[in-house]
């Protein structure tokens, strides 16, 4: 990992240090759930999105400290927990020439939501990688 990189995931460690539960996500403005839990079989899971539906529509260029959503999950003591956020642009709203790019990633296509996407799992460990989009530790069950 790079120092940039490192000091970059710092800021968006610092920047949700105060949204780990709903409640707290609701407060800062991810007061809308977007999906059900998400999981595909044999890859594993994302958990439920949580969006902050003004930042999805103001077609601004990604911000480290400015994701679109929050991905929780269900841990095995039923509790719900934080573990990805995800930067997310319709289609439409953005007008680069190339994909949008955000730690030295770029964003992938999501055809099925409509738009570029870019996973970071911090806190909840992704064996597949930091910015992979399912997780095997994650399950819907």
């Amino acid at each position: 990992m790079t120092p940039e990189l490192q000091k970059q995931l710092s800021e968006l460690c610092a920047y949700a240090s105060g949204l780990h539960t709903l409640d707290l996500a609701a407060d800062g403005g991810f007061d809308t759930q977007v999906t059900e839990c998400r999981e595909k079989e044999g890859v594993g899971g994302m958990g439920y999105h949580y969006a902050n539906l003004d930042r999805i529509t103001d077609g601004s260029a990604p911000v480290i400290t400015e994701p679109e959503i929050l991905v929780f999950s269900t841990k095995k003591n039923g509790k719900v927990q934080l573990g990805a956020v995800e930067y997310f642009i319709p289609y439409p709203l953005w007008v680069g020439a190339e994909p949008p790019e955000l730690f030295g990633q770029t964003f992938h296509p999501n055809d099925g939501d409509g738009g570029w996407m870019l996973h970071v799992w911090l806190w909840n460990h992704n064996p597949a990688g930091m910015f992979a989009d399912f997780n095997p530790t994650v399950s819907c069950d």
